[in-house]
């Protein structure tokens, strides 16, 4: 085996595996927490309700306590992510809680269509 070979493998010369193991699974595991935290900041990202009577729940999980029911394509702020549930809150009525992410429309996504959007897509006769 080539000297570059051994060092590279921690075989007597060199930074060896054992001591290289742990710095690459740190950095890893800092860049998860990272993920997991993408909405730390609070401020969140506007997105919208999918169904109708949506409900928010107290904690984020589906037996959690319902504390309040969002309206279709309702606006609210995510503030983070957990366990496949959303941290929000509504725009109208302030109501924060927990509701489940697949449940949420991103805006620009062409599921939400402003009012004055439909109103001009009627014909002349209909208005």
């Amino acid at each position: 085996m080539r000297d570059w070979a051994r060092a590279s493998l921690g075989s007597g010369t060199g930074i060896g595996f054992r001591l290289l193991l742990p710095l690459v699974f740190g950095i890893a595991l800092s860049g998860c927490s990272m993920l997991r935290s993408t909405f730390a900041d609070e401020k969140g990202e506007i997105v919208y309700a999918a169904s109708a009577d949506l409900p928010v729940r107290a904690t984020p999980f589906a037996t959690s306590k319902a504390i309040g029911r969002l309206a279709l394509h309702e606006q609210v702020t995510r503030t983070k992510v957990e366990r496949g549930f959303a941290h929000i809150v509504a725009t109208r009525g302030g109501v924060k809680g927990w509701v489940d992410n697949s449940q949420l429309l991103l805006p620009g996504t062409g599921a939400v269509e402003k009012p004055a959007a439909k109103e001009a897509e009627k014909p002349a006769e209909d208005r």
